[in-house]
């Protein structure tokens, strides 16, 4: 009899505010939950930017009450819960640009990198596990190599990792693959991929090669590892298909923030 089973990729800091127990989770055996994945987390908060933070997230849940600011504020939050599982909270690249510079098509002047690798810090030092990035998704997808490494780099004087949303899973696989082994490598970080992939059918296939990357990196000692979906479809929010600029400076949230949700259901823990 297994003790209970592992999900590595989750959204669950999203709904375990609202639906703490996980019924949908412990009905399937799974009593460990890892949240924060794809650059999406909801701290931390910069009050004066709160509103892009929430909306730019609604499309994962829109039922939060946004009673924290920082991580240590909704560690507390939820252990004032009733939660059923075990969480390990991830916090988002995403939300640290948001925090720091909201949704700016550029790269973080040395005062904005600073706010952010003081916001990482301060959230690894509360009891977060790693850093995540959604590089397909704004405002992830506006940031560079080197701005991953420089944050991975505080990961690394905390022993945590860094999970990765690649920028391109499709054409680009093979670029984003050895993108995230540059910024493990360099930083010093363990590196988990997250739903590894080839999308499209021109692709198919392409994996065995992006497959050979991690086994040589594994080969060389770097520290490495992917998750994969149970299911042979993706997940994601329409706006992944917009061109960047569009989302520059504002949010086009995939529904209302006040859209009306069926009561008493328990969201899905959206996999992107």
């Amino acid at each position: 009899m297994a003790p209970g089973f592992i999900d590595a990729h989750t959204h669950s800091d999203f709904a375990l505010p609202t639906f703490p127990r996980s019924e949908s989770r412990i009905s399937q055996g799974v009593t460990t939950e890892v949240g924060g994945n794809c650059g999406f987390s909801p701290f931390p908060v910069n009050s004066d930017r709160l509103d892009l933070l929430r909306d730019s997230s609604s499309f994962i849940a829109s039922t939060l009450t946004w009673e924290w600011r920082s991580a240590a504020d909704f560690f507390r939050y939820l252990g004032n819960r009733p939660l059923g599982v075990n969480f390990v909270p991830l916090v988002a690249h995403g939300a640290l640009r948001v925090a720091a510079m909201g949704f700016d098509r550029r790269p973080p002047t040395p005062t904005e990198m600073a706010q952010m690798k003081a916001l990482l810090a301060e959230a690894l030092e509360a009891g977060a596990f790693g850093l995540s990035s959604g590089l397909a998704y704004a405002p992830g997808c506006y940031s560079e190599s080197g701005e991953l490494v420089e944050l991975c780099s505080v990961v690394a004087r905390y022993g945590g990792l860094y999970t990765t949303h690649m920028r391109d899973q499709e054409a680009g696989l093979l670029d984003s693959v050895e993108e995230s082994l540059r910024v493990g490598r360099e930083a010093g970080v363990p590196v988990q991929i997250a739903h590894h992939k080839a999308m499209g059918e021109a692709y198919w296939g392409r994996v065995k090669d992006s497959l050979a990357m991690v086994d040589e990196a594994r080969r060389r000692g770097q520290d490495v590892t992917l998750d994969v979906y149970p299911y042979t479809a993706v997940s994601t929010t329409v706006t992944r298909f917009l061109p960047e600029w569009t989302l520059e400076g504002v949010w086009a949230p995939s529904w209302s923030a006040s859209a009306p949700r069926r009561a008493g259901a328990d969201p899905a823990r959206g996999r992107s």
